[in-house]
């Protein structure tokens, strides 16, 4: 998350504009950068950068100007300055930060402590790991009962 801080320090930036530039930053080749998600709509690359910047202005470390662009806060040069490292666990610290989660997650805790403590998934990739989580453990409950019961059911 802290590119994404970074590349908008000194002026308003378009997040297309930060997408390229961050992939640059860290070297991607053609095909990391084009990499689809299982949905296929989206690069999966830009999907994280999005997923980066709402967490960064839900938290009040960015502010977005109009659709598409940002600038960095008080809040987020403080953030820079500072030279934590600005993961999840660091947006925990804002309230803002917190009622988005919680609006986002509705009332389960469990949930909150799955999406936040991955600091490497978007909440799509996280939800997916769920889902298929609970798929493998429906299919395992299902053989062990069918193994259970006679020959003849």
């Amino acid at each position: 998350m802290k590119p994404v801080l970074e590349a908008a320090k000194n002026e308003e930036v378009k997040l297309s504009n930060v997408v390229d530039l961050l992939a640059e930053h860290f070297n991607l080749s053609e095909d990391e950068r084009t990499e689809l998600l299982p949905s296929g709509r989206q690069a999966a690359f830009t999907n994280r950068v999005g997923w980066a910047k709402t967490y960064l202005t839900k938290a009040g470390l960015l502010d977005s100007t109009r659709r598409g662009h940002f600038v960095i806060t008080e809040l987020g040069q403080d953030a820079l300055i500072s030279g934590e490292e600005i993961n999840n666990q660091y947006l925990k610290h804002f309230d803002d930060f917190n009622a988005f989660t919680k609006q986002k997650n509705g009332d389960s805790s469990k949930v909150e402590e799955t999406t936040l403590s991955n600091n490497d998934a978007t909440p799509d990739e996280v939800l997916r790991a769920a889902y298929k989580q609970i798929n493998d453990t429906l299919a395992s409950e299902i053989l062990a009962r069918t193994r259970k019961v006679s020959p003849a059911f």
